[in-house]
């Protein structure tokens, strides 16, 4: 069985290797992927690529090249080296990745040359280090290395040291240009024909079928009409030479036997060993390649398997590296408190003293003789005139206690007239009014389809049962349980990135308060909950709105059925208070990074055995 290299990512292959980031957000120290580029031969036919992959190829170069102009070679790296994987036919893809490779290799040089200036002699050796690592043989990076570091002898250690030498997979070597094919024959006649119009020599094993077969193709390279062919006569071929090739029944069997397989070493640089070994699993167990050796101290999983089939790994690879698009969510939460309170009217007393004015006055004079002795002999003119006189007493302050020291009222005339006792009657004009308004503003980076979660509020003790342990016999100690509850605004927010511009975040919402009452000790919670589904498109706002508390009162007080008269309606007073709380979310979410680029990855078809 001879032994290949495959052209994919992550195997070990000879000749110089190329590191790059597998996106434009990855970073050095993240997996990246060595690629070999091996010589092909130039008479071999250039693979026939679909306008798709070509015009997704143009996208893909036009965006490493502007990473270029804003001096980002990472990323122009990634795009150029996508380009290239998607039209490996233009070798100004491939010319592309070397120049921003080397572009890159600079950068860490002169990094490394600041970084040696300023005295970080270990930021230092990493930048150059980097720069090893991408380009082993540059006598930029030698002649550096040499000056920052001659006795460290960097440069063989960097860079993982093969110990074997492995021959190139066989590559065939047909005649260009397209064929017609109208031909009745058997299955081994017919394989003969069609090869040999491209010039290539087909050795037919015995197991192969000799039932008649029709084939009819117009217009076709020698890869279409290769495949048309094995499909129909239920063949593989497998390359002796350049021009050679053996035709075998597609069997299990053959297949094992004659089917030449390449050894692959993917390196996985940042998986745990935990994932190290899911990916191991993949490749056992969805593949089937039973030699499939998962080494994670070196962070490595070597694969051996015919060179169609590790292709077809190498693309599911890196579909899954990918990963999953990552979002940024906009959350501004705001909150408005409003509290206003009014009392307007007048306050009539309960109940109310009612006295005969002249009768009153006489008891103040019989009672106070000498005080209107003293008040007279100094102003004789208050004679005869005795409210005067008692107003007189009143504002010197020797009366106390009478009804006329309060306010009052009269009505009537002569021996009638009557007073009516006015204490404790109020006129209220009034008015509270408040508004507080809060806003927490904040941003979250959240994976495609991952939960995240956003809490304001606080964690509030409740005692949910209590222990007594006897000391003695005459005293005990009572031990509490606790349980902290949230109480607050809870918030979970689902996004799902739908399309390249759409976005549907899955809410649930909730708000816990203390309801102010209690059950067998133990606080009772007032609970809301909202959840819902929203689809948006990114850049614009979902907002959710929710009353969360309103509280209306209304106090009257006055005399049954006087206000009702008319003329006496402001003899009521109305005391009402509004406290009422709103709160207001509002989500925008943002594409940070884009994983995969179209709805569905081309389909992957694995040769089966």
């Amino acid at each position: 069985m001879i032994l290949g290299t495959a052209m994919a990512f992550g195997i070990s292959t000879l000749g110089e290797q190329a590191m790059i980031p597998t996106s434009a957000t990855a970073d050095l120290g993240k997996p990246s992927f060595s690629h070999a580029s091996p010589v092909q031969p130039t008479n071999v036919k250039p693979r026939k690529i679909s306008w798709w992959r070509r015009h997704e190829a143009k996208k893909a170069f036009l965006a490493g090249a502007k990473a270029m102009e804003k001096k980002d070679p990472r990323a122009a790296a990634s795009y150029f080296r996508r380009a290239h994987d998607l039209d490996p036919n233009n070798r100004d893809y491939h010319l592309a990745v070397e120049i921003a490779r080397q572009y890159l290799v600079t950068q860490f040089v002169q990094q490394a040359e600041k970084e040696r200036a300023q005295g970080n002699r270990l930021d230092a050796l990493a930048a150059l280090q980097e720069a090893m690592r991408l380009d082993p043989k540059s006598p930029l990076v030698a002649e550096f290395a040499d000056t920052l570091a001659p006795d460290l002898s960097m440069r063989p250690q960097v860079m993982r040291k093969e110990h074997e030498e492995a021959a190139a997979p066989v590559q065939l070597a047909p005649k260009r240009g397209n064929r017609i094919f109208h031909l009745r024959a058997d299955g081994p006649t017919l394989i003969l024909q069609v090869l040999n119009a491209y010039g290539i020599q087909a050795v037919i094993d015995a197991s192969v079928k000799t039932q008649p077969v029709h084939f009819d193709a117009v217009d076709v390279d020698f890869a279409d009409a290769a495949n048309l062919v094995k499909l129909v006569t239920d063949t593989f071929f497998v390359p002796l030479d350049a021009s050679h090739v053996i035709a075998l029944a597609d069997t299990k069997e053959n297949r094992n036997k004659y089917q030449r397989q390449v050894t692959e070493t993917m390196y996985f640089p940042g998986l745990t060993p935990s994932e190290l070994n899911d990916v191991g699993n993949i490749v056992r167990g969805f593949f089937g390649f039973d030699h499939a050796v998962v080494q994670a101290s070196q962070g490595t999983v070597a694969v051996r398997a015919p060179e169609a089939e590790l292709e077809v790994l190498n693309q599911t690879c890196m579909e899954m590296l990918a990963g999953r698009s990552e979002l940024q969510l906009d959350v501004r939460i705001y909150e408005i408190d409003r509290t206003r309170e009014t009392n307007v009217g007048v306050v009539l007393p309960s109940s109310t003293t009612v006295f005969n004015v002249p009768s009153e006055i006489n008891n103040i004079l019989t009672n106070n003789a000498s005080l209107i002795k003293q008040l007279l002999a100094s102003d004789p003119a208050l004679a005869g005139n005795y409210a005067a006189i008692v107003a007189a007493l009143i504002a010197s302050g020797a009366l106390t206690g009478s009804v006329f020291n309060s306010p009052f009222a009269v009505f009537g005339g002569g021996l009638t007239e009557t007073g009516l006792d006015l204490n404790g009657v109020s006129a209220n004009m009034l008015l509270n009014s408040s508004e507080v308004r809060q806003l927490d503003q904040m941003q979250l980076r959240v994976l495609d389809q991952e939960e995240s979660t956003i809490r304001s509020g606080e964690r509030y003790p409740i005692m949910t049962s209590s222990y007594s342990s006897l000391v003695g016999s005459s005293s005990s100690t009572a031990i509490p349980q606790i349980q902290y509850q949230d109480l607050g605004l809870m918030l979970k927010v689902k996004p799902h990135f739908e399309r390249q511009s759409e976005v549907s975040l899955n809410l649930d919402l909730r708000i816990s308060s203390l309801a102010g009452s209690t059950i067998n000790n133990i606080p009772v919670l007032n609970n809301r909950e909202y959840s819902g589904i929203v689809s948006l498109r990114l850049g614009d706002s979902a907002l959710v709105v929710s009353a969360i508390s309103k509280q209306d009162s209304l106090e009257i007080t006055g005399v049954p059925g006087l206000s009702d008269i008319p003329g006496l309606q402001g003899t009521t007073n109305r005391q009402d208070a509004t406290d009422s709380m709103e709160l207001a979310i509002v989500i925008t979410p943002h594409l940070v990074r884009l994983a995969h680029r179209g709805r569905a990855e081309p389909m992957l078809l694995v040769p089966h055995n």
